[in-house]
């Protein structure tokens, strides 16, 4: 779904900007990216960047829940700031963000309550398994 500056960055969702910075060098280009990173940063945003022949590609997405930042301010301060003759090409919303951490089936009620002790359980089983052969081993001698 295209993507306007008026419209609110959502939290849950990833974005992917292309971008245009004509008549910038390799060294320019460098620093932009590192200046534009720690920019986005300041504003509760994980980015990372793509370079294609023609143009950047910043794919991006909001690490704050309750942040309010629109399209169009993420680009003048973070982007636009840190060079001036960029230009927005277009931008797209790839859709709900998936978390890393949680699985996509909740665990058994079970597991969720006793998780620390079943941890301590394996952990001790872990050491046995570990100990016992090497007493044995030295015991015999």
């Amino acid at each position: 779904m295209k993507v306007w500056p008026e419209d609110l960055i959502e939290y849950d969702h990833t974005y992917k900007m292309e971008l245009a910075f004509p008549e910038m060098s390799k060294i320019a280009g460098v620093a932009l990216y590192f200046k534009t990173l720690t920019l986005l940063d300041n504003y509760d945003i994980g980015a990372s960047w793509t370079y294609t022949k023609d143009s950047w590609i910043l794919t991006y997405h909001l690490k704050a829940s309750g942040r309010s930042l629109t399209h169009g301010q993420m680009f003048d301060n973070c982007i636009k700031s840190a060079y001036e003759g960029a230009i927005w090409i277009d931008c797209i919303d790839l859709g709900e963000r998936e978390s890393l951490f949680e699985p996509e089936t909740p665990l058994p009620e079970v597991i969720s309550k006793n998780w620390k002790w079943l941890i301590g359980i394996v952990i001790t089983v872990l050491v046995l398994l570990v100990i016992l052969p090497y007493g044995y081993k030295t015991g015999r001698s």
